[in-house]
Parts: C-alpha cells; sequence; structure tokens
C-alpha cells in the first residue's frame, strides 16, 4: 500500500480580477497546450469536458497537486517510488478533478544519486505505455506504467480509476521537457476506459483525450 505524502502547489500570486470569458473552458473548442498551465481533456462518453488552468485566468480555478510514496516493494533493492499527479478545483469544490499515476517513477537506489529530470527521461519517455490493471500490479509497482483517476465531483467520494480491463486503451507520451531539475512538463495522448471503485459495472470512457502534467517529487 502507498505510503502519501500529499501537498498541492498553489501558484503564489492570485489576482482578484479573472480576466477572459467562460470562453477559456469551453470544452466544445480545440484544447492547445500552450494556452493551458496544465489540463486534462477528451470525451467522457462522447461529451467534452476540459479540467486544468487556462493561462488566461488571473483566479485560478484549478491547481496542480502531488502525492507520492513508497511502493510495496520498495524496501528491496528494486523497489520503486510512484508518483501521481492530479488537477484538483481551487474554490469550486464541486468541479471534477482527476489525474495520472506514473507507475515506479523513480528505484528506490536512485534516489540519492539523480535528479528526478534524469530519472523521468529514462524510466518514461517519449513513447507509447500500459495501464496498470489491477491493484496488485499498481500496488507492487509495475514497471513503467500508468493509472488514471478520475472524480465527476471532488466534494463526494464518488472516484473512477483505470484499473480493469483496458482493451483497444492506449497512452502515449508526445513531450517531455524538463521545467527544472524536480519536474518535468510532460504531454500526450491517451483513450481509457474508467471503472467506478465502488462499483465496477459503473464503467466510463474517454476517448480523443489530451493532457499536460507536471510531475514532480517536491
Amino acid at each position: 500500500m502507498k505510503k502519501l505524502n500529499i501537498f498541492v502547489l498553489v501558484v503564489l500570486s492570485m489576482f482578484l480580477v479573472r480576466c477572459g470569458g467562460d470562453e477559456d473552458n469551453n470544452p466544445d473548442q480545440e484544447v492547445l497546450s500552450t494556452d493551458y498551465r496544465y489540463f486534462m481533456s477528451g470525451k467522457i462518453n462522447g461529451t467534452p469536458f476540459i479540467v486544468g488552468s487556462p493561462k488566461s485566468e488571473s483566479v485560478l480555478s484549478y491547481v496542480l497537486g502531488h502525492a507520492g510514496g513508497t511502493t510495496g516493494a520498495c524496501a528491496g533493492d528494486f523497489g520503486g517510488v510512484s508518483y501521481y499527479t492530479f488537477i484538483a478545483p481551487y474554490q469550486d469544490q464541486t468541479l471534477p478533478s482527476m489525474g495520472i499515476d506514473f507507475v515506479k517513477f523513480i528505484l528506490c537506489p536512485e534516489l540519492d544519486t539523480q535528479s528526478q529530470t534524469t530519472i523521468f527521461n529514462s524510466k518514461f519517455p517519449v513513447g507509447d505505455y500500459i495501464f496498470a490493471v489491477d491493484d496488485s500490479s499498481f500496488s507492487s509497482g509495475t514497471d513503467r506504467s500508468i493509472k488514471i483517476s478520475y472524480s465527476p465531483n471532488y466534494s463526494n467520494a464518488l472516484e473512477y480509476d483505470s484499473l480493469g480491463d483496458q482493451t483497444g486503451s492506449f497512452f502515449k507520451i508526445t513531450s517531455s521537457l524538463a521545467e527544472s531539475t524536480s519536474s518535468q512538463i510532460v504531454e500526450g495522448i491517451f483513450s481509457v476506459k474508467l471503472y467506478n471503485t465502488a462499483n465496477v459495472s459503473d464503467i466510463i470512457e474517454i476517448t480523443e483525450g489530451k493532457f499536460k502534467m507536471i510531475p514532480s517529487i517536491n
């Protein structure tokens, strides 16, 4: 089981007036990576959505956060660390949240010897990745796999994740650039089936997925 140390990165400067109109988050418009600080978008059962922070916002609707911890196998020489990067609403807690877990982000012996960006580029370069499809493969740290989580309402307990059959799904990193020695700007595309964690017969499907995330240990 993960031991999570959770913190949220809130931008230091919060302005009083929001610039731009509702069109900034209009899901019917094409999502351009250059217009967003970070985001996840696509279609949920055919309906467009965007969870993210447009650069035009002066009062943030969403903030970026991280939850990190060791996998169960980290006590050994080949255990790893998985880091979950998520986007959560800043003020309106009824908005959705969404995130990506990069499984076995760092092998334990590497923690004190290499920078995060060096390790991330080694483990998660541009390319295609598999999903961790069950709790066992996720918690034990299936190397270089992905887990996606989604909550349609951040204020309640309803949550969906990708731990389940992913026939026909895909996850691809298309760009990965160092933001600093401790964080990476990662972009890509995906298609995934998400299962209600309390009722696995309740399934939603995300198609035409896109993301721009900033995974970080610190």
